[in-house]
């Protein structure tokens, strides 16, 4: 993967200041951005300073670490001799070979050479290999990225499928970065707005890849679709999407050929901000408030394994946390205090309960102002703006009421519904393998808890074979502020577990029936001169069905600075 080189900050700006000294109050402020932005109000030279993209780049680099890198482009198939292929498809079951038998050789002349030696039919470019196919008929579509789908022996397709020879592919194709530009809409590279999905009306899933056979299909569906707002390279269709500053960075995934399309009105409309530059990952003010959230909801910010409507669902919040009265619309905006979840972040510290001062912005739908202006920072859909010529950063308060009445007067009603609705949660229905997963990214220095909000119905049996697994896992850390000290501790780091804890059945039915609940989740901390990224991990893989649980969100709170 090519990593992005970083530009150069222009802090040497500030009042004659030497770099040295201005860098070293960035570097410090490195885990308080909105302190660093609130600055740039107090006079033009710190308005300089903050209007960086280099800064901003620079103070990812201090806090997060280079994890932001561009995958490689996709690469179309290629000519393979005696083979057919079929673009995105795949026939499910039959398998012979699994990926982790590849050892990593998963280019299709690879697993063309392993399926010879197989005597198989077919392979896909996941690297299952096929001994024998479905019926076309029952094939499913799983990808619309150039160069994903299914090999297929070219006598199997005659004698076999009983279809004619496919067309030849070329001996060399050009690597595809991105996806094609379509008309009315707006592409977003890499990026995810969790949640909104449209379900499909004939099969329920919550793409469209049964009945579009490529993205320009995609693309004329949701054009067409009352209420949609954004469709993805996945083929989901969206009613609405969450705030800029909650979406998700799809980074990991293996070509770059993924992201969003915005209707290029919608982006208009709500004052969003544009897709990046081409060659260009991400706006870096953008992406260090993604990256740097402190709450995560389970709907929108967790993992979630088999969230997929049937075994887990979103449904709305049933007891939503209180909210603080909102202003009127023409009143004026103060300045919020600095972000985090101290020990008076909300009740128990999590920030799940009613959290009344709370001015972390990792939630649009709580009175929690969102930051507005030209560097990168927006309200919610729909936002009541409040406008200024100088100085030009603002804060913006989201009125609900005037997110759904924005939204439906510009004849979008499932975004109206949406910002009308209640925040939502994740349900268990029924599943085995339970599993959440909250990342949370650039941890400073200090102490912490890390708490889950869960309601726990009569009937719940989650914890009958075994107990509900709770985790805190230190996935990677870096030095945040130099030095020989900050280098010594992170070198006694290492992956794995910070802390642990099991609940079990008698704990955890003492919750039924009495609503949302903290679980403490376990404590841990992080040393002077360190930031960590740690996953917060709950879980039960035993082989019994489970149901009778909902989770709001996991929390991180801050109990004693370092």
């Amino acid at each position: 993967m090519q990593q992005t080189s970083e530009p150069e900050s222009n802090t040497s700006s500030l009042n004659g200041l030497p770099p040295e000294i201005v860098d070293a109050i960035c570097c410090h402020l490195s885990f308080d951005g909105h302190a660093l932005l609130r600055l740039g109000e107090t006079s033009r030279s710190w308005r300089s300073v903050v209007s960086d993209a280099g800064l901003w780049k620079r103070l990812n680099a201090v806090r997060f670490g280079d994890h932001d890198v561009t995958p490689p482009p996709a690469r179309p198939a290629a000519a393979l001799p005696g083979w057919a292929f079929f673009p995105g498809m795949d026939s499910q079951g039959s398998d012979c070979a699994r990926p982790e038998d590849a050892a990593g050789e998963l280019s299709p002349t690879s697993l063309a050479a392993r399926a010879n030696q197989l005597a198989a039919c077919a392979f896909n470019t996941n690297g299952w290999i096929k001994s024998r196919l479905t019926p076309i008929g029952r094939w499913v579509r799983f990808s619309y990225t150039p160069g994903e789908g299914l090999y297929v022996r070219q006598e199997v397709v005659l004698r076999g499928l009983g279809l004619p020879p496919r067309p030849p592919l070329p001996a060399r194709a050009e690597p595809q970065a991105t996806p094609p530009d379509i008309p009315g809409w707006l592409f977003y590279p890499l990026m995810e707005s969790p949640g909104h999905d449209i379900r499909h009306p004939a099969t329920g899933e919550d793409n469209f890849m049964s009945s579009c056979s490529s993205l320009e299909e995609v693309a004329s569906v949701a054009a067409a679709w009352p209420g949609c707002v954004a469709f993805t390279t996945a083929g989901c269709l969206k009613s609405n999407v969450e705030p800029q500053v909650h979406w998700r960075y799809k980074g990991g995934g293996a070509t770059s050929w993924a992201g969003l399309y915005m209707r290029e009105g919608v982006v208009r409309e709500r004052r969003m901000r544009p897709p990046p530059p081409q060659g260009t990952l991400c706006d870096p003010l953008l992406r260090y408030f993604q990256r740097g959230h402190r709450r995560l909801r389970a709907a929108r910010d967790v993992d979630v394994t088999w969230l997929n409507g049937t075994y887990l669902a979103r449904r709305p919040d049933p007891e939503p946390p209180q909210q603080a009265q909102q202003p009127v619309a023409s009143a004026p905006v103060a300045a919020a205090e600095p972000g985090g979840h101290g020990a008076g972040g909300g009740d128990g510290g999590g920030g799940g309960g009613d959290r009344g001062g709370d001015t972390d912005d990792d939630d649009d739908s709580d009175s929690d102002f969102e930051y507005v202006d030209e560097l990168g920072m927006y309200g919610p859909p729909g936002a009541v703006w409040l406008q200024r010529p100088e100085p030009p950063l603002r804060l913006v308060e989201a009125i609900p009421a005037a997110a759904a009445a924005g939204a439906a007067a510009a004849g979008m009603a499932g975004a109206a519904a949406d910002a009308a609705g209640a925040q939502q949660v994740v349900a268990l229905r029924s599943v085995c393998w339970l599993e959440l997963n909250g990342r949370f990214e650039g941890v400073g220095p200090g102490r912490y808890r890390v708490s889950w909000w869960l309601r726990v119905a009569p009937d719940c049996d989650v914890a009958d074979m075994e107990p509900l697994h709770l985790q805190v896992l230190l996935d990677a850390a870096r030095p945040a502020l130099g030095g020989s000290a900050a280098a010594a501790a992170v070198a006694d780091l290492r992956p794995g577990a910070l802390a642990a804890l099991d609940v079990g059945r008698a704990e955890l039915m003492a919750h039924a029936g009495r609503g949302w609940y903290e679980q403490p989740g376990g404590e841990f901390e992080v040393p002077r001169g360190a930031a960590c990224d740690l996953v917060a991990r709950l879980w039960n893989h035993s082989g019994d069905w489970k149901t009778g649980m909902m989770f709001r969100e996991v929390a991180l709170a801050l109990l004693d600075a370092a």
